[in-house]
């Protein structure tokens, strides 16, 4: 996909900023939030399924009276019949609770049947709980442009929803000028599509930052030499925009002094697995104590294999590392020579759990029936 072909896209859509301007501002408001009426909070409760305590919150930003209640059912009933459970109501009107004044004919029911119309009906429902705010959207300038722009790069149901859940903020977002800024930069970069569409699926809401915030996140990755045309790219850019400058600058900090990493060390290490530095500090010093003083391997090897800082101790590598003494306390290794998978080294960590069980422990359950439960960690085994 071009970055020519992207911004024909976007000029179809955004090309009447004046319109943006008035539906993507936000409430400048100071005024104080009304007191809840006792209409308002009977009826969030009965009609709308709210706790006591959520309904008392939503009545702050939302003035029912008899009056105004046949229209805040008719919405209530609109909902109901795309497919919208009580749950699923509770959840958005006590998030928007100004959707109740909404007109439901005029407003919703054609927000409504476009959302329908792009998503399975076992869809819409999770992605009105997962936000809310999407239907206090414009639909011409805010709701069918970002569709059309995630389409592209999340083009099924499921992939959509699942970017929306892990930012639900996703499709509120001001689409213009963060989203699509972001994605043309990194189309400009040589980024391929398919890439762009595994950083919205694992971190959406990198793309919804500020263009200037993101565009340094894709120069640093940059400089880190990480090729745009590679997978590890977005990878890199979704690590920059995770940390502030304060945690990477005490995480490089921590790697010199624990690994005598130098720069270049550093720098190789981003290359291959850049989401390795998102590690909390407290689990990084627990996986170099066990891979420098219980394995053995050097802070070179390390900075080479960086993804074996991001593997669970307890779950992954102690059970192998178990398991992988008691065979050489049997000499059970030897039998099949010099191979680097009979060597403690990476391998031994990094190999998928078909490969370890199938090499490591299927492999010498006769010979060696114990290994079963070491792997499972039932029993312990004494290491030298």
């Amino acid at each position: 996909m071009s970055s020519l072909f992207f911004k024909r896209i976007l000029s179809f859509h955004y090309s009447a900023p004046t319109i943006f301007s008035r539906f993507f501002s936000k409430s400048l408001s100071t005024d104080p939030p009304p007191s809840p009426s006792s209409f308002t909070v009977q009826f969030l409760v009965s009609s709308c399924g709210l706790s006591l305590t959520s309904a008392l919150s939503a009545a702050r930003r939302l003035h029912l009276d008899p009056s105004s209640a046949a229209n805040s059912l008719a919405v209530l009933s609109l909902l109901r019949s795309h497919g919208l459970s009580p749950s699923h109501i509770a959840r958005i009107v006590s998030v928007r609770p100004s959707l109740l004044r909404s007109r439901p004919d005029l407003t919703l029911s054609p927000k409504l049947s476009f959302l329908s119309s792009s998503l399975p009906p076992s869809h819409l429902p999770l992605l009105l709980s997962s936000s809310p705010s999407l239907l206090s959207c414009s639909l011409q300038s805010h709701i069918i442009p970002a569709f059309s722009l995630l389409r592209l790069f999340l083009p099924s149901p499921d992939s959509l929803l699942l970017a929306v859940r892990r930012f639900p903020r996703l499709l509120s977002s001001n689409f213009p000028s963060t989203v699509a800024p972001n994605v043309d930069l990194l189309l400009s970069r040589g980024v391929p599509a398919p890439h762009i569409s595994a950083l919205l699926a694992a971190q959406p809401r990198a793309l919804t930052l500020p263009p200037a915030r993101f565009a340094a996140a894709v120069d640093s990755a940059a400089r880190f030499g990480v090729r745009p045309e590679t997978a590890m790219f977005v990878h890199a850019v979704r690590a920059l925009n995770a940390m502030r400058h304060s945690t990477w600058d005490a995480r490089l900090a921590f790697l010199r002094r624990s690994l005598a990493w130098s720069d270049k060390e550093i720098a190789i290490a981003f290359r291959r697995a850049p989401l390795f530095v998102l590690v909390s500090q407290e689990k990084m010093r627990k996986m170099v104590r066990f891979f420098v003083n219980e394995v053995g391997l050097t802070p070179k090897v390390l900075a080479r294999q960086p993804k074996l800082l991001m593997y669970g101790l307890e779950k992954r590598l102690l059970p192998r590392f178990r398991v992988y003494r008691l065979l050489e306390s049997k000499g059970l290794l030897k039998k099949d020579g010099n191979s680097k998978r009979n060597k403690l080294g990476p391998w031994l960590f990094a190999c998928n759990e078909n490969e370890f069980l199938e090499k490591y422990v299927i492999r010498y359950s006769r010979e060696a029936p114990e290994v079963r439960d070491v792997y499972c960690s039932k029993i312990g085994v004494e290491e030298s």
